[in-house]
């Protein structure tokens, strides 16, 4: 067993990507094309013959290197195809290269640490299991959250799947609705390239809600890998939301997905798009720990809140 450090120049992307792709943790924000796009650089610990791997997106400040993550990727850590220990993550933390002077890391939910002796956060989102039928998960909506959704089926509103890249663009310049400082920096010109990767690698895909004059009312970029379902981004109209198209949108992917292997990681939030909304369909609260460095001098701090 060896873990080496890499530099991004030496990192092969094919045997990086399948490594993801075998996990039994994957996710989105791993691969390298999304680590490309949401990062000014990253390197890596590989070990062996990139049987497990582990993203280090670096940052330089003041002249000093830091490891930091970006809030638009919102978890890494290590990667495997068997089961990680405290031990292994342990070793992965160890093996970062002394020349960084600092790190914070967004583990993912499936590397435990054990070490109280390492600066901790703890970060909030909520899944939904949806291998039970449909039915039998609307048990768990609370009674006001049905109450809504009748309402918006009585209102003709409808989900199609399919939306084009374009058309997310232009239904969020129309309403003026304000995304990720980093997903909407200029002229979308990240967003679009997100969805434009999704598309080729067929590893998501775009819905939306029309209400009955056929205005798009709420709309979802959604990321699929292996089983697991994440919501990048999602938005509503300001103007429609009375009518919930918002709620509407959740409540017809989770009848679609239903009765599969696969759990609905709900993971972006706004005014429309709360813990409080994901509650109501009875997700459950999971978190994924930021670990930080004990030595992380009073000048860096700044720049490591900027990401989250």
């Amino acid at each position: 067993m060896s873990i080496v450090y890499l530099k991004h120049g030496d990192i092969d992307t094919g045997k990086w990507n399948r490594c993801i792709k075998r996990s039994f943790n994957a996710t989105i924000y791993a691969y390298s094309w999304y680590l490309d796009l949401f990062c000014e650089r990253w390197d890596a610990l590989v070990e062996n013959d990139y049987h497990s791997v582990m993203p280090l997106m670096t940052k330089r400040v003041l002249g000093r290197d830091i490891i930091c993550t970006s809030g638009s990727v919102r978890e890494l850590g290590v990667f495997s195809r068997h089961p990680v220990s405290a031990e292994k993550t342990m070793e992965f933390l160890k093996s970062i290269p002394a020349r960084f002077c600092c790190y914070s890391i967004r583990l993912n939910r499936y590397n435990p640490l054990v070490d109280t002796s390492l600066k901790t956060r703890s970060h909030t989102h909520y899944v939904l299991d949806l291998i039970i039928p449909y039915f039998r998960i609307t048990q768990s909506f609370t009674p006001g959250l049905r109450v809504k959704i009748y309402r918006s089926v009585a209102r003709k509103l409808s989900f199609v799947r399919g939306l084009t890249p374009n058309d997310l663009i232009l239904f969020l310049l129309k309403h003026r609705i304000p995304v990720d400082r980093v997903v909407g920096a200029g002229n979308f010109a990240v967003l679009r390239s997100m969805m434009a990767s999704l598309i080729r690698t067929r590893t998501g895909d775009f819905y939306g809600v029309y209400n009955e004059h056929n205005d798009l009312a709420a709309v979802a970029v959604l990321a699929m890998v292996n089983s697991r379902i994440i919501t990048l981004f999602l938005a509503a109209d300001p103007e429609q939301i009375d009518e919930n198209p918002h709620l509407f949108m959740i409540d017809r992917i989770i009848e679609k997905f239903s009765e599969t292997n696969t759990t609905l990681s709900f993971e972006f939030f706004s005014s429309h798009f709360t813990p409080e909304v994901y509650l109501s369909f009875g997700a459950r609260k999971t978190t994924v720990t930021e670990v930080r460095s004990g030595r992380m001098p009073f000048w860096v701090r700044p720049f490591i809140r900027q990401d989250f």
